[in-house]
């Protein structure tokens, strides 16, 4: 299922696609190279807005997109993450954040980070608040950050009914307003 805050998107008009994938044949790389593949048919197809977005993995490979400029219009990464949550792979991940980070050419492309507290899957939090701020943010058009809401925790702490309610308008404005909102 897509996350409940996804339907606020549905609501005001978007169609929603869903990319599913098989998280036991595929690598992150491999997914993050048939979401682009998707991504530019979807845009052949003449979608003429498109928001790539998910939580944990396709959040990461929505990501990951960033480094071909023109595949989305806005990126909502959720909890994001490329693999388990071993020590070793909670780890590798901030190097491979920087990767990301580095290799985004998407100039017109807005991203909204969110994460939450006790999730497993991120090691330094406050390491990656600043990643997307400092590194991430100065290649792309616009950056939102929601950092560990209070009343929200965990991996999937936007799987919830309330995430929706209290943050769903929020990512709605940050998509299409002329100029989206620096916080929620």
């Amino acid at each position: 299922q897509t996350q409940p805050y996804v339907r606020w998107f549905n609501n005001a008009g978007f169609d929603i696609v869903r990319f599913d994938r098989d998280a036991a044949v595929d690598e992150t790389d491999a997914a993050a190279k048939w979401l682009r593949n998707g991504l530019i048919k979807l845009r052949a197809q003449g979608y003429r807005m498109v928001i790539a977005g998910g939580q944990s993995r396709g959040a990461w490979n929505s990501l990951q997109s960033l480094d071909t400029p023109g595949l989305s219009d806005v990126v909502i990464a959720v909890s994001p993450a490329s693999q388990g949550t071993s020590p070793a792979n909670v780890i590798q991940q901030g190097p491979q954040l920087n990767v990301i980070a580095n290799d985004a050419q998407a100039p017109t492309t807005r991203v909204a980070f969110v994460q939450f507290l006790g999730d497993p899957f991120s090691a330094d939090q406050n390491m990656r608040s600043a990643k997307f701020r400092d590194v991430l943010f100065p290649h792309v058009a616009a950056g939102l950050i929601i950092d560990r809401p209070e009343g929200f925790s965990g991996h999937g702490g936007a799987a919830s009914l309330s995430f929706g309610d209290k943050y769903a308008t929020c990512l709605l404005h940050f998509a299409l307003d002329p100029t989206p909102p620096k916080g929620c």
